[in-house]
């Protein structure tokens, strides 16, 4: 499952929203909503933001390589 589908899911399962997100990190409101409609790829610094706005580890988030390591 893809990054931002975690933390999409991750959010709706604990009512947070985009704009809460966006003023929690910083990162605009449209950028992550480009981000989370599939429009727009999240770079690594706005995913740490992202992390740690949510308390979440990195580690739960990431998607495995193909050898099923992180």
């Amino acid at each position: 499952m893809k990054v931002k589908y975690k933390l999409k899911q991750y959010m709706l399962e604990n009512n947070i929203t985009i704009y809460y997100l966006s003023k929690s990190t910083g990162i605009s409101y449209e950028l992550l909503r480009r981000v989370f409609n599939g429009n727009r790829t999240l770079p690594s610094d706005e995913l740490i933001k992202i992390a740690i706005a949510l308390d979440l580890s990195l580690i739960h988030i990431s998607e495995p390589t193909r050898l099923g390591m992180i």
